[in-house]
């Protein structure tokens, strides 16, 4: 990549966000590059760029390319203008050129919320915080280590984990990489692991902050594991504050964790429909950024037929915030170790 790019972006990065240089040099070094960088120039300054990384989501149990949208920044003196606007655009478009499913994003601040909504986002992750009550094992028949370097076999175990979550963001090995080499050099967390006879049983990632330990994942073969793995970091830290982040049931409070935009809707409607024999209805979809959307689409007993010309019977016209919500509905999409 043109390290003059590389460089303005850097730059940009720094004048618009709030992280220390310890990460931005861990990002530019590990994650950025000519691939998934997008940005507008104003004469020789680049003046607004974000990065399209790329990430799955099982969808229906099947995993549908899926593009996260990082570092999404505009110059102060360019704000306001439509600029961002502009970009998203442009990438919206790029992401449906290569094949891309789903666009997704963890907005910075609560305002962007709305923004995002109306470039036809939606709020639909969500996860909660549990207070983990500490209580010591009689004994434990698990290996429990501290991990310092990416494993295969750990990896191996978390992916095969993961994707028993359904609407959950997945992780490739790199990704995995890079979140550890977070953890190093941030100095915020760690990384458990438990085996027995030498095969993964377990494996916990743990975040500090302000003084409280968050478990960002928890994935083990028993409870008896888990609790293993949580006495682990109670023994390694134990006066600090433990608490569980995981995927939402009816009980718990929801807290909002990013938003999701569909890229490719026909191919999106025609796999929910096969989940959904029962839905029966006629939609109008005008997505005003990728015009490929724009279709009648008719879903009966399992099939969505789609259409340029509108037949006769009643339409249900949907946006594209509109549309996500109403095929995520109930279903309570998960991301976790986003590094956010």
């Amino acid at each position: 990549m043109n390290n003059t790019i590389r460089k303005q972006v850097k730059e940009l990065w720094k004048l618009c966000f709030d992280d220390n240089d310890k990460f931005i040099d861990l990002y530019f070094n590990l994650r950025f590059n000519q691939n998934v960088n997008i940005s507008i120039e104003s004469g020789n300054q680049i003046i607004a760029a974000l990065q399209m990384l790329p990430y799955s989501l099982t969808y229906y149990g099947e995993d549908f390319q899926t593009s996260y949208i990082s570092g999404a920044c505009t110059h102060p003196d360019y704000r306001n203008r439509g600029v961002m606007r502009r970009l998203i655009s442009s990438a919206l478009a790029q992401m449906s050129a290569e094949g891309v499913a789903f666009s997704t994003l963890i907005p910075a601040e609560e305002w962007l919320y709305d923004y995002y909504a109306k470039l036809g986002f939606a709020s639909v992750f969500d996860y909660s915080i549990r207070d983990i009550i500490y209580a010591p094992l009689k004994q434990g028949c698990s290996k429990i280590e501290r991990i310092s370097e990416f494993r295969p076999d750990i990896y191996k175990y978390l992916n095969f984990k993961m994707h028993k979550r359904d609407f959950c963001i997945q992780h490739s090995d790199n990704d995995i990489r890079v979140v550890m080499e977070d953890m190093k050099v941030e100095d915020n967390g760690s990384v458990w692991a438990a085996s027995r006879e030498s095969n993964i049983v377990g494996v916990m990632f743990v975040y500090k902050e302000n003084g409280i330990n968050y478990i960002a994942e928890l994935l083990a073969d028993t409870n008896k594991v888990k609790q293993e793995l949580i006495q682990a970091i109670c023994n390694a830290d134990p006066h600090a504050p433990l608490k569980l982040i995981t995927p939402v049931n009816e009980k718990d409070e929801h807290i909002k964790h990013g938003m999701i935009r569909i890229i490719n809707v026909p191919k999106t409607l025609q796999f929910f429909t096969i989940h959904h024999p029962d839905i029966i209805m006629n939609l109008t979809v005008n997505d005003p950024m990728l015009s490929s959307n724009n279709s009648y689409y008719y879903l009966y007993k399992g099939r969505c037929m789609v259409s340029k010309e509108k037949l006769p019977g009643k339409h249900t016209e949907l946006t594209m915030t509109e549309l996500a919500q109403f095929i995520f509905e109930g279903t309570h999409p998960y991301m976790s170790l986003m590094m956010d």
